[in-house]
């Protein structure tokens, strides 16, 4: 069973008065996904999505704001303050959201945006050893007649896109052929067509056809 963030309400105390409090959906925080070492993917999507409902993204998309003056405008004070509150909430509900083994490797950094930077660092590293499963899974599965064959091409065309993400390009006819290869006796008709045609077939092509000799 997932653990999931549970925010102090504490302290967002001194968001009280603030325009952000507003935005503040508590709930949302309570839904993401601690951070644990399998599930990065899940959780930058749960962090961008609730750091952009609270407002709290200017610390990710502008630099922090030069030191205030005695000469600041009023305008400057408020974005500064934005900026600062922002960039604190950001730092605080990331950590929050992190197993605490996950949490003590990642270097402690003052601006949120170098502290997601330092974790998606982190995961980088560990994607890589993803790519050689994957790929053992797409070039060795073969369909047995268990479940439809919708569901066993799908099963591919999942992997070949997670490799993709990974930065270890699969083409679209790379996996046709691929697919092909993985169909079992019964689609041979189906190879010899596709190797007679002198037209390439697309992925949903291929699902089609197969559906239809299904």
């Amino acid at each position: 069973m997932f653990n999931f963030l549970v925010i102090d309400i504490m302290k967002f105390k001194h968001l009280r008065n603030s325009e952000q409090l507003s935005g503040l959906n508590i709930l949302n925080l309570i839904n993401i996904e601690k951070l644990n070492g399998n599930n990065f993917k899940t959780w930058k999507q749960q962090i961008d999505m609730n750091l952009g409902l609270l407002e709290f993204a200017i610390a990710f998309k502008h630099p922090k704001p030069h030191a205030l003056t005695t000469e600041s405008t009023k305008e400057q004070k408020d974005a500064f303050e934005k900026w600062e509150r922002a960039n604190e909430m950001s730092l605080l509900i990331m950590q929050s959201a992190m197993e605490e083994h996950i949490r003590g490797g990642i270097p402690s950094c003052d601006l949120a945006k170098d502290y997601l930077t330092a974790i998606e660092e982190k995961y980088k590293r560990s994607d890589k050893v993803e790519v050689g499963p994957y790929l053992s899974s797409l070039t060795s599965t073969k369909f047995d007649g268990i479940g439809s064959i919708r569901e066993h091409l799908l099963k591919l065309v999942n992997i070949a896109n997670k490799l993709n993400n990974l930065d270890v390009p699969i083409s679209e006819q790379f996996l046709v052929h691929m697919a092909l290869g993985s169909l079992s006796a019964e689609y041979e008709q189906v190879k010899i067509n596709y190797n007679t045609q002198k037209e390439s077939w697309s992925v949903n092509e291929l699902i089609a056809i197969c559906c239809q000799e299904e």
